[in-house]
């Protein structure tokens, strides 16, 4: 390496440091919640499926599915317990180690760079390039650490260690494709948010890509990274030589990313973004109006990839029924009355709401987002009131859950209909949806409540959606005690379709979500900014 390249990574290792001293809480929360949540396939899946007859069962109930196909790949050994669980945990931790790398990247690259830290790192003695570098480490080296403990974890639950080497080498192969994805996207776009948008629209296509080529089994599925890891066969004869097309990626996206950076001036991305109206007039007023504006993307993306899943889930609601019915636990777990096939629209809808939850506690927060950037004060000082501002904040986070549940009702009952099942059941999944919003404004109240009281308790609403998403795995287990499981507020919904509309736990979840609202926009209005 010459003195120049030299010079351009100065200072790397001290950034990492840096990096790691950062992140010492939400790193270390995010392995263990991903490596806890592998392990949680094989514990239900030995409890759904405890003998080889279930296992034979499930075997024949899945056999020739097109919608199962397209949305899980090829399944294959799945007369194995290893099988079984690599065909439906593989395409869900690619995607998750996808979404893991892409926001490690962005966060420690395009964000800090927009919130203008780089340019103070880039005051000490550091290279042009390091900033980059510390954050593929980081990123690479938290993949790698994520992908040993789901070797240990998988294998201490009994599942053959050469075909788990394989899954979650081909697992870590397609996060580290998307790391360097995400890593060339960041040069491309001069925004955290566009930034996010691009690579999470990348990890989608891919998806899609493959699914369309499973389905038609032609060539497409090998032009996706999760293709690439579906095509590595862990548990029967692990094609080896597929783990080279990711590691080949990585590297040279890698490089086209360091090359990208050391060309273009910081702050600035590739695409310059278009210049605004010279003047924007707008039925909404004026707070409302800018909220809207910016949080616009950010409801369409959660749209397009909620609906996406409600459309593909959907679509597997046709053999849903035998799936079900090839074992007698995993009856247990999804029935909740009435028909077996609307019990899973049900569960698939309290799970739409918990994710939904993620864009209604962000978009609660935004106040404290602002307030953090330095933004609210700029705001604040043409004459908007505090509590007017970050109350228009707080509606659109209604109107995205509202909006978000409709989308997944409507696309839960397209899918179903495309896939043969016929379109009766889709006005009433459209009306099921907004059910499940109460719950959700739940959350965002308490987004409201901890922004009010200080901009550093803004993470006790994850936390909370957190406990949430927890309890409902929990209870597809059978493995939470009632009172346990009365924490979550989604445990107190009907579960519509399978069960009827109850109005008294709509009415009080409402209320509870609008006094914790009240209750932090006076703590709100009361301290001063920081």
């Amino acid at each position: 390496m010459n003195p120049e390249s030299r010079s351009t990574l100065a200072g790397t290792a001290r950034l990492i440091r840096f990096g790691l001293r950062r992140d010492r809480i939400v790193l270390p929360v995010s392995v263990i919640a991903l490596a806890g949540w592998m392990l949680l396939y094989p514990i239900q899946y030995q409890i759904y499926y405890p003998t080889q007859a279930d296992i034979d069962a499930y075997a024949r109930a899945t056999a020739g599915s097109p919608a199962l196909e397209a949305f899980l790949g090829p399944g294959r050994a799945l007369d194995t317990l290893d099988g079984l669980i690599a065909w439906e945990m593989g395409p869900v931790f690619s995607i998750l180690a996808a979404l893991f790398a892409m926001f490690m990247v962005v966060r420690h690259t395009r964000s800090e760079e927009e919130d203008g830290r780089t340019e103070l790192l880039l005051s000490a003695p550091t290279g042009r390039l390091s900033q980059l570098a510390a954050a593929l480490s980081i990123t690479a080296g938290s993949l790698v650490l994520l992908a040993v403990l789901w070797w240990v974890g998988l294998v201490a639950f009994g599942m053959d260690p050469v075909g788990t080497l394989a899954q979650v080498l081909a697992i870590l192969g397609c996060g580290l494709v998307f790391m360097s994805v995400t890593a060339v996207v960041a040069q491309l776009v001069s925004h955290a948010r566009a930034a996010r948008g691009v690579a999470g629209a990348l990890i989608g296509l891919a998806y899609v890509i493959r699914g369309v080529g499973d389905l038609g089994g032609n060539f497409l599925s090998w032009l996706s990274p999760i293709g690439w890891s579906i095509a590595t066969r862990p548990y029967s004869g692990p094609d080896w030589w597929v783990l080279l097309l990711p590691l080949a990626t990585t590297v040279g996206l890698s490089v086209l990313a360091f090359s990208l950076l050391s060309r273009r001036d910081l702050g600035a991305g590739y695409l310059r973004p278009k210049p605004g109206p010279d003047s924007l007039r707008s039925r909404l007023p004026a707070p409302l109006a800018l909220s809207w504006r910016i949080q616009r993307g950010a409801l369409r993306g959660w749209a397009v990839g909620l609906g996406l899943a409600a459309l593909l889930y959907g679509a597997m609601g046709n053999e849903v029924e035998r799936l079900i019915e090839s074992s007698p636990q995993f009856t247990e777990a999804f029935f909740a009355g009435g028909e077996i096939t609307d019990s899973y629209f049900a569960t698939m809808l309290d799970f739409y709401a918990i994710v939904a939850a993620g864009f209604v506690i962000g978009s609660a927060l935004r106040p404290s987002s602002e307030e953090k950037a330095g933004r609210a004060e700029l705001v604040l000082a043409t004459g908007v009131g505090k509590v007017r501002w970050a109350f228009s904040h707080i509606v659109l986070a209604v109107f995205g859950a509202l909006v978000l549940m409709v989308v997944c009702g409507f696309l839960s009952g397209l899918g179903f209909g495309l896939a043969g099942g016929g379109f009766d059941r889709l006005p009433d999944l459209v009306a099921a949806g907004p059910v499940f919003v109460p719950a959700t404004l739940v959350l965002g109240g308490l987004a409201v409540l901890s922004f009010g009281f200080s901009p550093r308790a803004s993470f006790l609403p994850w936390i909370a959606l957190g406990v949430c998403a927890l309890v409902l795995t929990l209870q597809s287990l059978s493995a939470i005690s009632d009172w346990l499981a009365e924490l979550s507020p989604y445990n107190h919904l009907p579960l519509v379709p399978a069960q009827p509309i109850e109005f008294w736990p709509l009415a009080w979840l409402t209320a509870l979500a609008a006094g914790l609202t009240l209750a932090g926009l006076a703590l709100w209005r009361r301290r001063d900014l920081t």
